[in-house]
């Protein structure tokens, strides 16, 4: 610098040209992500305003007017001020605050962020506004937060940013179409190597022995799904039940679902399960009914719509799987669940029967009666099983007998139950065997007479040297049924 002053405009120029060089040089979402939080009228003011001192200061020396302390000043403040208005500018774009008046500009830098396929810098503003979002943008920009592509690219990043915004109720009302933008988000993670949704629905599960779940990991999945009411105001159970039933009804699970695979069904390692779609989609619905049930969260129709849904996936499981001798009746043993699709159908059975059992222990073994919200799910089970009973050419004639009488063994628990209980009033007790009877009754008006036999089948089929399993429990059990006699 020259002396007696601190800035020549040779200088200030080439801090101008700096600054526009930094701004040339960055890509376009990034301009526009710099002219959506800095005013550029601001940054033309300071510098003009720099410029026109740096003027006077020239005026001053070409005078030749003694004035050291004013030409001092006045340079420094001509130095000062770009320096500040980059500094503002800076600490403006790192706040990244949007507000309604910014709306357009940021619907214009999410399209430019689309059209790139570059969303670093959208994904640092949505986070920085993530909590005050539905409150500043319209619902045009809220449909494009939510577009396919940038779904896509954010969770293979491993970036649940979208997930996480659905955690916000207000999304919920300034969402244009919040199902398409559900369904866009779980069909990615339901997808994705590494999600939340496939970690909730192989926890405790097994299939993965590697899996580990970060603390941040696991407050998302128990605000998300592990979270009934969660769960059913966004009607997840929907785009699972679809993208699960289109891949099955493509067709392009047939023939490696319907061979062998004793690798399906492990826990050690990293099963072939852990991957696919079809069970994190049933793990995943699962979990929330249980939730359900175990908080009496929601109402009846809820988890209707759950077990539906599991119903649903059960019944296209049952299309496309092919009961072979020589895989489902093979020596080695591996029997009720020997191919992936028989292990399906296996699970979501275990999954109705669980929920109901823990039920069933929760309300001390039918000392309390049974919630409203269970009913749903035992009509379901009992779907399944009657379903199965009359399918000749799915599952194995062993695989229908044992799953259609672990449904009519549990209602002969809650009947035993009933008749041995201590209590004095026992309408707690014979409401959970009235639940039991009334659902499979409903399951058999429509399958009857196809599954007459093969529910007789499966009650002589019951280990009779059980309390519960005796003659007498069973011949009352299918007088109640509208059954023949039992032989045993």
């Amino acid at each position: 610098m020259a002396k007696g002053y601190p800035l020549t405009l040779g200088e200030l120029l080439a801090i101008i040209g700096v600054i526009l060089a930094i701004y040339a040089l960055a890509k376009p979402p990034q301009r526009k992500s710099i002219g959506l939080f800095v005013p550029l009228w601001v940054v033309i003011v300071g510098i003009v305003f720099s410029v026109v001192l740096v003027l006077i200061l020239h005026a001053l020396i070409q005078w030749v007017v003694k004035a050291p302390a004013w030409r001092f000043f006045l340079g420094t403040v001509a130095f000062l001020i770009p320096i500040g208005v980059i500094c503002w500018a800076v600490i403006r774009w790192y706040r990244a605050r949007l507000t309604k008046k910014s709306d357009p500009k940021f619907r214009s830098f999410l399209q430019s962020c689309i059209s790139d396929g570059v969303y670093d810098e959208a994904v640092r503003v949505l986070t920085k506004n993530r909590d005050n979002l539905p409150q500043v943008i319209t619902k045009d920009t809220a449909d494009l937060v939510f577009d396919s592509h940038f779904v896509h690219s954010l969770v293979s990043a491993r970036s649940w940013l979208h997930l996480e915004l659905l955690t916000n109720d207000a999304m919920l009302k300034i969402l244009p179409n919040y199902r398409q933008a559900v369904d866009r988000t779980i069909r990615e993670l339901l997808v994705a190597t590494t999600s939340p949704l496939r970690t909730s629905a192989l926890l405790n599960e097994g299939g993965d022995e590697n899996l580990h779940c970060r603390t941040e990991e696991l407050s998302l999945i128990e605000q998300t799904f592990r979270n009934p009411k969660w769960f059913h105001k966004y009607r997840v159970n929907s785009p699972l039940v679809i993208f699960a039933h289109e891949i099955i009804s493509s067709g392009k699970l047939d023939d490696a679902y319907n061979r062998v695979d004793s690798l399906y069904n492990r826990h050690q390692g990293v099963s072939p399960r852990s991957r696919c779609p079809v069970f994190l989609a049933i793990k995943t619905i699962a979990h929330a009914l249980r939730a359900s049930i175990q908080k009496n969260s929601g109402t009846s129709e809820d988890t209707h719509r759950d077990a539906l849904s599991l119903l649903q996936i059960f019944r296209a499981i049952l299309e496309h799987s092919k009961y072979l001798k020589e895989t489902w009746d093979e020596p080695l043993g591996k029997g009720d669940y020997s191919t992936p699709f028989g292990f399906l159908l296996a699970v979501i059975i275990a999954d109705f029967y669980s929920i109901c059992e823990g039920a069933w222990s929760e309300s001390n073994y039918g000392k309390g009666p049974p919630p409203e919200i269970l009913s749903p799910v035992i009509r379901m089970w009992a779907s399944c099983e009657i379903g199965i009973s009359r399918d000749v050419k799915s599952v194995s004639p062993q695989f229908q007998q044992d799953s259609l009488g672990r449904l009519l063994e549990a209602t002969l628990v809650r009947r035993h139950h009933e008749r041995c209980s201590d209590e004095v009033d026992h309408t707690a007790t014979a409401a959970w065997t009235t639940v039991y009877l009334d659902n499979i009754r409903d399951a058999l008006k429509n399958n009857l007479p196809d599954s007459r036999s093969e529910v007789v089948q499966a009650v002589d089929g019951l280990d009779f040297c059980i309390a519960h399993n005796q003659k007498e429990n069973r011949d009352w059990l299918c007088k109640e049924l509208g059954l023949k006699a039992c032989n045993k």
